[in-house]
């Protein structure tokens, strides 16, 4: 059985100063394997429940933010995945998996007041 410290990211994976780097390979339509499709679903719940561990619902909803549609695709995942491990009595990664769910509507609401940076044009010439 899993711990569950292994649903949570490595150190060498963390969300710190590299995080852009990090959100636009694994995370980005391009990683997702041919054509788009498939892929890091997973990964992406991964990275949100590391964020709700490490900072909490509004770190999950910025990370949200960024990923648009594919946080529902993540969630939904988290929701299958927590039945998955309670069937088979996993309790703890279970438990990683409805924290997620549980805490859905607030990060939904707070990453919906998340101002992404996208560059604005201030001039036409």
């Amino acid at each position: 059985m899993l711990k569950r410290s292994a649903l949570t990211l490595p150190a060498s994976l963390s969300l710190g100063a590299r995080e852009e780097q990090e959100l636009s390979s694994p995370l980005s339509p391009r990683g997702r394997g041919a054509g788009g499709e498939g892929g890091n679903d997973w990964l992406v719940a991964q990275y949100l429940i590391h964020q709700l561990d490490q900072k909490g619902e509004m770190g999950a909803a910025e990370l949200l933010a960024k990923l648009g549609s594919r946080g529902e695709i993540a969630r939904d995942l988290a929701y299958r995945l927590y039945s998955l491990c309670d069937r088979k009595g996993w309790t703890q990664e279970a438990l990683a998996y409805n924290s997620l769910v549980i805490s859905w509507p607030e990060i939904s609401r707070l990453a919906s007041n998340v101002k992404t940076h996208e560059p604005i044009q201030t001039s036409f010439l």
